[in-house]
C-alpha cells in the first residue's frame, strides 16, 4: 500500500494544526500561523504562502474566531510581502495600506510603525522615493518615543537609503551614523547600518573613513557568519580602492570577492566583479588581462540578459581598445552600446558613447 511522503505528511498536519489551534484559541492559532508564513517567505515558498494566506482569509470569512487589528496587520503584511516577492507592487502596496490602517486602530506605536516601514519599502521598491521617505519619516517619528532600539535603527537605515536616493546625501549620513552609535543593537542591524555609511562615504569620495566603515563591516558579516553579504562587502571595499586608484589594493579583495561569489553561485555578481578586476588591470596597464576579464564578464551579463551592466563592460571594452590604438574594434564595440543604450533608454551612457565616438571620427 502506497503512502504520501513524510514531508508531505508533515505540512498536511502543520496546516491542519493551525485550522484546529485558530478555532480553539485564535491568537495561539494566529501565532502559529504567523510562524509557519515566516518559514515559507524564507523558503521562497510562495505557492505555499498564497495557499496559507487563503485558508487564513477562509478562517476569517467564518466569522469562528476575532482577532485583533494587531494581529490582522500582521496578516496584511505577510500579504503585502507575498506580493512584493513575487513583483505585484500595486497589490503589495494596497496590503501594505491596509496594514497601516489597522495599526492605527490597534493603538500599538510598533505596530504602526513597522506597518509605516512595510509601506515605505514597497513604495522604495517601485521608485516612488517621495513616498518611501514620508512613510519612513513618520514610522521613525512613532518609534522615537518606543524604547525599541533595534527597530529605531532599522528605521534610521531606511530614512537615511531614501534620503540618499533623493539626493540629500547630509540627512542620510546624520541618519546612518545616528544608528551605528545606538546601543542595544542586534548585530545583523549593526551590520546594515555601518554598511550603508560606508557605502555613502564612498560615494562622498571620503575614502579613510569609508575604508574604516567597511572593514567594519567584514568583520560584522564574518562574525555572523552571513557569507553572501561578507562576500558584498568585500566586494565594495575592493572597489572602493579602485575609485580611489589604489588598484594594487583592489585587486586581492576583489578576487576574494569573485571565488565567494562562484561557492554561492551568483552569476551576476561574478559578472560584476569580473568588469571591476578588468578595471583593475586597465588601471595598472595591463590591457591583454583587462581584455580577457572584461571579455568574461561580457560573455556572463548576455547569457543572462543583463544588460544594463553588459553595456557598461561593453563601454569599457571599447575604451580599452582605444588605449589600443584598435580604433576599428572600438567603433564596433561603441556601436552595440549605443544600440544597447538606446534600447535601455540610458541617456547617461548614450551622451559617454557620443562622446567616444567623436574622437573615433
Amino acid at each position: 500500500m502506497e503512502t504520501e511522503p513524510s514531508t508531505a505528511l508533515s505540512v498536511r498536519h502543520v496546516r491542519e494544526l493551525i485550522r484546529l489551534q485558530l478555532e480553539t484559541d485564535p491568537e495561539a492559532g494566529f501565532l502559529l500561523w504567523s510562524h509557519r508564513m515566516d518559514a515559507l517567505l524564507q523558503a521562497s515558498d510562495y505557492d505555499g504562502c498564497r495557499q496559507l494566506l487563503a485558508e487564513m482569509k477562509q478562517f476569517l470569512a467564518g466569522g469562528r474566531g476575532q482577532l485583533s487589528p494587531a494581529f490582522l496587520r500582521v496578516v496584511r503584511s505577510a500579504e503585502g510581502r507575498v506580493f512584493a516577492y513575487l513583483g505585484e507592487f500595486q497589490e503589495a502596496i494596497a496590503a501594505f495600506e491596509q496594514g497601516v490602517a489597522l495599526a492605527q486602530q490597534s493603538d500599538d506605536p510598533e505596530h504602526l510603525a513597522l506597518a509605516l516601514g512595510d509601506l515605505g519599502n514597497a513604495h522604495t521598491l517601485t521608485g516612488n522615493i517621495e513616498q518611501a521617505t514620508m512613510c519612513y519619516e513618520q514610522a521613525l517619528a512613532v518609534l522615537r518615543s518606543s524604547g525599541n532600539t533595534s527597530a529605531l535603527a532599522t528605521t534610521l537605515v531606511n530614512v537615511g537609503n531614501a534620503y540618499r536616493d533623493g539626493g540629500r546625501a547630509d540627512q542620510a549620513k546624520q541618519c546612518f551614523e545616528e544608528a551605528v552609535n545606538l546601543s542595544e543593537m542586534r548585530l545583523n542591524t549593526r551590520a546594515m547600518a555601518v554598511t550603508n555609511l560606508a557605502v555613502l562615504l564612498h560615494k562622498q569620495e571620503q575614502w579613510d573613513e569609508a575604508e574604516r566603515a567597511y572593514r567594519e563591516s567584514l568583520h560584522l558579516f564574518a562574525e555572523l557568519g552571513d557569507e553572501r553579504s561578507l562576500a558584498q562587502a568585500t566586494g565594495h571595499l575592493g572597489a572602493m580602492y579602485l575609485d580611489s586608484g589604489r588598484p594594487e589594493d583592489a585587486i586581492p579583495l576583489l578576487k576574494q570577492d569573485l571565488a565567494m561569489l562562484q561557492a554561492l553561485g551568483d552569476l551576476i555578481g561574478q559578472a560584476q566583479t569580473l568588469n571591476n578586476l578588468g578595471m583593475a588591470a586597465s588601471q595598472l596597464g595591463e590591457l591583454d588581462e583587462a581584455t580577457r576579464l572584461y571579455e568574461s564578464a561580457l560573455l556572463l551579463q548576455q547569457g543572462l540578459g543583463d544588460g544594463r551592466n553588459a553595456l557598461v563592460t561593453t563601454v569599457n571594452l571599447a575604451i580599452l581598445h582605444l588605449r589600443y590604438g584598435d580604433s576599428q574594434v572600438s567603433g564596433v564595440l561603441l556601436d552595440q552600446a549605443g544600440i544597447l543604450a538606446r534600447d535601455l533608454d540610458d541617456q547617461e551612457q548614450l551622451v559617454q558613447i557620443e562622446q567616444l565616438q567623436t574622437l573615433l571620427a
